[in-house]
């Protein structure tokens, strides 16, 4: 396990039925979340990276690793991964893709599985998959936001508290409380009519 414990709680209800899952076929990406957005644009990488390190630092659960075995979360003091950069051919990103999203995210060591992925100067990809025990549909969306709003605008990072974008409530930290299934549907339709209405391969806006 990679970092300091900062604290440890059991799996919501809703988190230990995603994470019995994944127990029953743990070679099965049952519980990936994947999702390609393309950048356009000049992509600095190592703001990048540390742009999607500082949300991972702001936001508790994607932090969060399984102990092995067990209903038990630890929380990292630090991000457990930094977001790999790659080249890759555009017209290869499909079957690299379809490669990446059938292993499964290893939720004991990392929840979530971040590369960015150079095409051209100027062309990216960024891949964001993260395991389902950790996130929503709603959260994912958060999520690109949260990393476009650390990134920041005109070559200047955003000082600002990313709390609010980063904190889903889809999952919660407390022992033996079970999550609102009724504001859960709430937030995932609204975040299928959203991503409906952007269209695929929605671009981040980073610029």
């Amino acid at each position: 396990m990679s970092g300091r414990r900062v604290a440890s709680h059991r799996l919501s209800r809703t988190q230990e039925l995603i994470w019995a899952s994944q127990r029953l076929h743990p070679a099965t990406p049952l519980a990936n979340m994947g999702d390609r957005i393309r950048l356009y644009g000049a992509v600095d990488p190592d703001r990048f990276v540390a742009a999607f390190d500082t949300v991972v630092s702001h936001a508790e659960l994607l932090r969060t690793v399984v102990a092995e075995g067990t209903n038990t979360a630890h929380v990292l003091a630090r991000p457990p991964r930094v977001t790999e950069v790659i080249d890759l051919p555009l017209g290869e990103l499909d079957d690299w893709s379809a490669a990446r999203i059938a292993a499964p995210i290893d939720a004991t060591t990392c929840v979530y599985d971040s590369v960015l992925i150079r095409h051209a100067d100027d062309d990216w990809t960024w891949w964001i998959d993260v395991h389902h025990v950790a996130i929503d549909a709603w959260g994912a969306a958060r999520l690109a936001e949260a990393t476009a709003a650390a990134y920041g605008h005109d070559g200047d990072p955003v000082d600002a508290d990313l709390t609010e974008v980063v904190a889903t409530g889809f999952f919660t930290h407390v022992a033996g409380s079970d999550d609102d299934a009724t504001a859960v549907a709430q937030r995932a339709a609204a975040w299928i009519e959203d991503a409906a209405a952007a269209g695929p391969n929605r671009p981040l806006g980073l610029f």
